[in-house]
């Protein structure tokens, strides 16, 4: 999904400036879409006869006539002699520019308030109040935002707990959430009448890597089997992915205790029942894909197909026996949003000229405005903390 931070190819930058492509002399057709891949998100519309592409890591979400942003902002908590960090789910729209609170780890909240009751002599710290160089509680949760599938939010959370330098728990989960309500999305109310099925092909795909790791003996099978141990089949801990234009519930079970704890284990998606709810979210997916080729028809064509010289995929427009190229990009283009409609207003076109204007000065420290997770960090007395990597150069997956 949503796993490090690549940017377009430097040979495709003059394309993405805008360009009349090779539709026989003959200016490129009226088009407004956003293009979604792994980690950032393009605006592709034409402007004076030209195609313009705009670029960004925001991510967002088309619902209703609705344009909406979907973000993470740090929700510290702090005390003297605790350090509780968090990140809280945003959505705005970007028209009216309103912003709401989607998620708030009550897990957090929770800490902080037992740590007050505990310790009724401290107050919460204030942005610019130092705090003790080893606190003695440490509660950190990132907030990875990894795709959208229609309504649906895929989101991983890492939490890491320390008490007086002796770590307590360190652990990798996933979560669905409805962005329309902010709601975590059950299982069982995703794939009813399916959920054992797909459950028990989960806990049977753990045992056969489980099976496999002690049936094997190399090197990366002993550590393998050692956390293993402590991988706990979680029927909550998911994604909503799509295969082959299906849809697809993907476990990731998440490792406890002491050589566990932090490991997530992926597991092959599973196809599930086709449900009601796929109909919105399948209508970004590709109509047609076809050896290295995904075609979205309408009444101009998006085509993105794989370079053959295995540079990245290229993205065009066509219409009848007419083409124009919008550019190469790194990665695949996985969704398609149209905004042709939408865009006819002025008011959600310049929405969108702002928000893409304003994204390139968000701050990694404050706001993390898509696929990134960042946390600010607090100045102890003695140094100043430095901000943290991508969350996902930290993450550990067990595989073989």
């Amino acid at each position: 999904m949503f796993y490090g931070r690549r940017y377009v190819a430097m040979s495709a930058f003059a394309l993405l400036i805008g360009c009349r492509g090779d539709g026989g002399g003959s200016p490129p057709p009226g088009v407004s879409f956003l293009a979604a891949t792994p980690d950032s998100t393009y605006w592709v519309h034409t402007d004076n006869e030209r195609l313009r592409v705009r670029r960004s890591a925001m991510l967002l979400t088309v619902s209703d006539s609705t344009i909406s942003e979907l973000y993470v902002i740090d929700d510290d908590r702090s005390f003297a002699d605790a350090l509780l960090v968090g990140q809280r789910i945003y959505r705005r729209d970007l028209v009216a520019g309103d912003s709401v609170v989607l998620f708030t780890d009550s897990s957090l909240v929770d800490a902080a308030a037992e740590y007050s009751r505990t310790h009724p002599e401290e107050l919460p710290l204030g942005p610019d109040d130092d705090m003790a160089e080893s606190p003695a509680v440490v509660m950190t949760t990132e907030t990875d935002l990894l795709s959208l599938q229609g309504h649906f939010l895929n989101v991983e959370f890492h939490v890491d707990e320390e008490s007086n330098g002796i770590s307590e728990r360190h652990s990798t989960h996933r979560r669905v959430y409805d962005v329309r309500t902010g709601s975590p999305v059950l299982l069982a109310a995703l794939i009813a009448g399916d959920t054992t099925r797909v459950i028990e092909a989960g806990r049977a795909q753990l045992k056969a890597f489980s099976d496999s790791v002690n049936a094997a003996t190399d090197e990366r099978a002993v550590g393998a089997r050692a956390a293993l141990s402590g991988m706990v089949f979680d029927a909550e801990s998911f994604s909503i992915v799509e295969l082959d234009g299906q849809p697809a519930v993907q476990f990731v079970v998440p490792g406890m205790g002491e050589l566990a704890g932090g490991y997530a284990l992926p597991l092959a998606p599973l196809l599930i029942t086709r449900q009601p709810w796929w109909n919105a979210a399948s209508a970004a997916l590709p109509h047609e894909q076809v050896r290295g080729r995904r075609t979205w028809r309408g009444t101009y064509g998006v085509v993105a197909e794989s370079d053959p010289g295995g540079s990245g995929t290229r993205l065009q427009v066509r219409r009848a026996n007419r083409r124009w190229a919008v550019g190469l990009f790194v990665e695949e283009i996985l969704q398609v949003y149209r905004l042709d409609g939408l865009t006819a207003s002025t008011r959600v076109a310049a929405a969108l000229q702002r928000a893409f204007d304003d994204a390139g000065y968000y701050s990694g420290e404050v706001r993390t405005a898509a696929h990134r997770s960042g946390r600010r960090c607090r100045r102890t007395q003695s140094r100043q903390c430095e901000p943290k990597p991508h969350a996902n150069q930290n993450r550990r997956s067990l595989t073989l």
